[in-house]
């Protein structure tokens, strides 16, 4: 890991660990500097919000979880990909949910589509079909997230797998 790695990874650690006791708005800068045993400045020079740091949190979490779980992203179906979501939200239920009650679900949404959305042409019409699907599994995680995860995540992918089978994602219209 490269020093401006550890660093960063220190800092939204400190972020992660002063909501646990504190609204967002409480947190100020000198806090987490002081967590993180680094000085403001480097707070400011890395990061321009704690939503940004926890952000950055679940990303790296994201790929440690997919490493050691043998998962290579790039090479999954859609299915699949939902699948490995479901598992890894229910993995850390704990700071997701820190995170919902915190009212942190922007930090949540930029981790969420700079892990799952697929490098897509920007002049493609695919790429609207990626971004209607993750705003959907998006949507079903927040839900689930909301409801204290009362399903587990073969249930979730089992509903995933029924939208799909229904072939909500398949029909065209003659709008």
């Amino acid at each position: 890991m490269k020093k401006t790695d550890f660093l960063k990874d220190c800092m939204a650690d400190a972020v992660v660990g002063l909501l646990k006791t504190h609204r967002p708005e409480e947190i100020t800068a000198a806090m987490i500097a002081e967590r993180a045993g680094v000085g403001r400045a480097t707070w400011f020079r890395h990061f321009s919000s704690k939503e940004e740091a926890v952000s950055f949190k679940l990303q790296e979490l994201w790929y440690e979880w997919v490493e050691q779980n043998s998962a290579s992203g790039a090479d999954l179906t859609t299915l699949e990909r939902a699948d490995l979501v479901f598992r890894f939200f229910y993995q850390y239920k704990d700071l997701h949910l820190l995170l919902i009650s915190r009212g942190m679900n922007q930090a949540i949404y930029h981790a969420f589509f700079n892990i799952i959305i697929p490098p897509v042409p920007a002049d493609s019409f695919i790429r609207y079909d990626t971004i209607f699907y993750m705003n959907g599994l998006y949507g079903l995680v927040m839900e689930w997230l909301k409801t204290g995860l009362q399903e587990s995540p073969k249930e979730m992918s089992a509903a995933m797998h029924r939208i799909f089978a229904a072939g909500y994602m398949n029909q065209s219209s003659d709008v």
